[in-house]
């Protein structure tokens, strides 16, 4: 098949879009359940996205062979780019950013489509007001927003947000990504998820072996992503600790991962979380607070084993806080630090467990459950603002 007949497959032509101002959309993630366990070949985990978005915006650049990356985000300085150099140069700041250009622009090269330079920005709502982050998945948000972006800004309309997932899981890959790539599918999808994550060796090897094109057009092996619909009943809310956590560095603290211990965790692991998934189909929000707490438990027995910190006293404070209220909660992602999440029923005791957290030094981050669009016109005419200065 031809690459253009194979491009038209996946992606709607949209000239209208070429070389405009082009945006992209992509809100945080929190896990329910599957944590660690995800990580291991075959394992489930459960998702969701929430209601505060990384927004990318992509204008053609008024200077020729050059361009200009901007972004609200901590440590990332206004960077004046030449193309002559562009994914060469030393900027491990922008490397997610720059990623997520290269395998767009890969793209683009193979079906024999000209690049262009740009002004790109970058404006996220992943962080608290001090700057700290919530543990939200800023790295895998701005991957997919600006691969939305530029995608539009090259005239590609995907059909699928699994172009977005896999573009963006290509490009953590090429980074070295030790993650399961799970928050790309919820920043892709939007909404809850249940999620296996791809065969990742295989994925390394097809990336030096196929082209880009090739890629999106095959199955690949073990991927699973799964919308899924919660309980209407079901109420979860999130409650941030105020210290961020390392992923990495929480996963390479964790030394054990071939005993029996590992291999007992996997399998209790598997089947809580296809448990969760079938409570989430029958509509039983007691059975999900049930095993939820069933999760939690295996974390903090994994965590003992490995002499991990995963469980921190605050983390441990908000559940023991959440539980009072009759609502079930546990660490959410690596744990360490960042938020918590508590699990209930509607039963109207909100505002109390969130006084009795805020008395607690934990705060209640006011979410709903995220859409994999823009939230507003109004937040995308702040990000208009600012990329283009006042009117």
């Amino acid at each position: 098949m031809e690459a253009m007949d194979q491009l038209l497959e996946l992606f709607d032509l949209a000239p209208e879009l070429n070389f405009g101002t082009n945006q992209g959309w992509a809100p945080g993630k929190l896990f329910l359940a599957g944590e660690y366990a995800v990580l291991a070949p075959d394992q489930p985990a459960l998702l969701f996205a929430v209601s505060q978005y990384l927004h990318c915006q992509v204008g053609i650049s008024p200077w020729p062979g050059r361009g200009l990356l901007q972004s609200n985000l901590p440590g990332l300085e206004d960077w004046h780019y030449e193309r002559a150099n562009l994914y060469e140069a030393d900027s491990a700041q922008w490397r997610y950013v720059l990623a997520a250009m290269q395998i767009v622009e890969d793209l683009v090269e193979e079906v024999g489509r000209p690049l262009q330079d740009y002004r790109l920005s970058i404006d996220s709502q992943l962080l608290a007001d001090n700057g700290r982050k919530y543990g939200f998945g800023s790295s895998g948000a701005v991957t997919v927003a600006v691969i939305q972006a530029l995608l539009a800004f090259y005239g590609l309309v995907a059909k699928s947000p699994l172009m977005h997932y896999k573009l963006a899981a290509m490009a953590m890959t090429r980074l070295g990504s030790k993650g399961s790539l799970a928050d790309l599918a919820v920043n892709a999808y939007g909404g809850w998820l249940y999620y296996v994550a791809p065969d990742r060796v295989w994925l390394q090897e097809a990336l030096a072996n196929h082209s880009i094109l090739s890629l999106l057009s095959q199955d690949w092996p073990s991927l699973v992503i799964q919308p899924m619909s919660a309980p209407a009943d079901l109420e979860v809310l999130v409650g941030w600790t105020g210290v961020p956590a390392s992923t990495d560095n929480l996963i390479d603290q964790w030394q054990d991962r071939s005993g029996t211990a590992y291999q007992a965790f996997l399998s209790s692991a598997k089947e809580t979380v296809q448990a969760i998934k079938s409570a989430f189909e029958t509509g039983d929000s007691l059975a999900i607070q049930s095993r939820l707490a069933d999760y939690r438990h295996l974390l903090l027995q994994i965590e003992k084993h490995n002499t991990l910190s995963i469980e921190t006293p605050a983390l441990r404070e908000l559940v023991t806080i959440a539980q009072a209220y009759q609502f079930e909660a546990k660490s959410s992602g690596a744990g360490g630090g960042d938020c918590g999440i508590a699990v209930g029923q509607g039963h109207g005791l909100k505002k109390e467990l969130a006084a009795a957290w805020q008395a607690a030094g934990i705060t209640l981050v006011e979410l709903e459950i995220g859409a994999p669009q823009r939230p507003s016109e109004e937040a995308g005419n702040y990000a208009r603002r600012k990329l283009n200065g006042p009117s």
